[in-house]
């Protein structure tokens, strides 16, 4: 889920979501963001902690769950603009 975004994720036939991994942050590669060809842009890779926990706090045993990605809910630790959630979940 890219920054400032929502997105949902639901389980199908009544079974439940089981959320195996979250982060929060700058991490690698994004699909929300084109590649910056600025030789001057350093790449960063920061991670806020506590998103699993967030994540798998408001979504767990449940059938579908709104993400939201945004520093209110997970901070500004990371002093980039270019923040996305990653989910990773079963059901």
């Amino acid at each position: 889920v890219c920054q400032n975004a929502t997105d949902t994720i639901q389980c199908p036939n009544n079974e439940r979501i089981n959320i195996l991994n979250a982060e929060y942050g700058d991490m690698e590669q994004s699909n929300c963001y084109a590649p910056q060809n600025d030789a001057m842009v350093t790449p960063q890779t920061c991670q806020t902690p506590g998103a699993y926990e967030s994540v798998k706090t408001n979504c767990d045993d449940m059938e579908n769950c709104q993400l939201s990605a945004n520093n209110e809910l997970f901070g500004d630790e990371c002093e980039s603009d270019r923040k996305y959630l990653d989910v990773t979940y079963n059901c």
